[in-house]
Parts: structure tokens; sequence; C-alpha cells
């Protein structure tokens, strides 16, 4: 979840128009998976993280509902693959 997300803002706004239903923290892993799912290329660069010691976020509460939607998206794959592979470009 750490670091910088760039997308062509066309392709973002098809991405989040095939019914991305998270806002939160998990939006960013959403988006990513369903891009791959779309058959979109996906590039890593590396960069050098440097934590916030002084976050306050509850991460038993974060880490519940990650997995909720990653249980959420699983349950989308095939239907999302079926409906948007090779369709956003």
């Amino acid at each position: 979840m750490c670091g910088f997300k760039f997308f062509k803002r066309d392709i973002v706004i098809k991405l989040i128009n095939t019914g991305i239903k998270t806002d939160g923290w998990f939006f960013p892993s959403e988006i990513l998976v369903k891009a791959i799912w779309s058959g979109l290329k996906v590039y890593e660069l590396p960069i050098i993280w440097t934590d916030d010691r002084s976050s306050k976020v509850n991460i038993l509460k974060l880490s519940i509902q990650y997995l909720k939607d990653i249980l959420r998206i699983k349950k989308e794959k095939s239907i999302f693959i079926n409906k948007y592979r090779g369709k956003i470009q």
C-alpha cells in the first residue's frame, strides 16, 4: 500500500466507472487489481519509503476491512473479467 500510484487520467476514469466500491485505504489496491484483470500493463517503480511513526491507524480494524474487501473483489473476479477484459485502453 505504500508508495505512489500513477495512472493516465482516461484509464483511471474508465476503471472507476467499472464500479470501484471502496473509497478508503483499499481504493488503490482495487484499482490496481482491476487494471490487471482488464489486461492493462502495470509497471512497478521502486521508491524509498519512510514510515510516519505518528500514524493513528487502527491496524486491527484496517486489516479486517482489507480482508472483507479482498474477499469481495475475489467474488467479483470472473464477472469483471468477462465484462471488461481487453475493453479498457
